[in-house]
């Protein structure tokens, strides 16, 4: 009874998301995490060899062990050296190279669903689903102020 209940209250908690047991349609799909030429799973030599050299760079002891920063584009490395976390610093680079700061959620909606990718709107933050990280497009007045990929540790 208790599990049936969380499963009860997890399905009305995500609005947009299969009906527990229903299948997501065929046409929905997961959204490859890329940002300015950057994927998730990158090597950093791979992106410094991509990108050249950083304007900056800190490290951490989290998850994220090292930061690099470029103009347009913030790109964590995680403990085995590789992308795990991207963050649009301007407009000029965007998630799948559409969803970009300053546009607007209909927009990015419409977008998203041209291409069959799995989303969903909670609050102020546009989530886009992908295999074990996610986009995010978080919004003020209808606009995304900000547009990053995080992963799970």
């Amino acid at each position: 009874m208790k599990s049936s209940l969380i499963l009860v209250l997890l399905w009305i908690a995500l609005p947009g998301y299969p009906k527990v047991g229903e299948a997501i349609a065929s046409d929905e799909r997961l959204a490859p995490m890329e940002m300015g030429g950057v994927a998730i799973g990158m090597k950093r030599k791979e992106v410094l060899s991509l990108l050249g050299k950083p304007a900056s760079q800190r490290a951490f002891e989290n998850f994220i062990v090292l930061e690099v920063v470029y103009p347009d584009l913030a790109i964590g490395f995680d403990e085995s050296d590789a992308v795990s976390e991207l963050q649009a610093r301007t407009s000029k680079v965007c998630l799948l190279k559409r969803i970009c700061r300053g546009m607007a959620l209909s927009e990015m909606q419409s977008e998203l669903r041209r291409h069959g990718y799995i989303f969903n709107v909670i609050g102020d933050v546009l989530y886009v689903n992908g295999d074990g990280c996610w986009g995010e497009a978080r919004l003020s007045g209808g606009k995304a102020q900000s547009v990053r990929v995080l992963c799970s540790p």
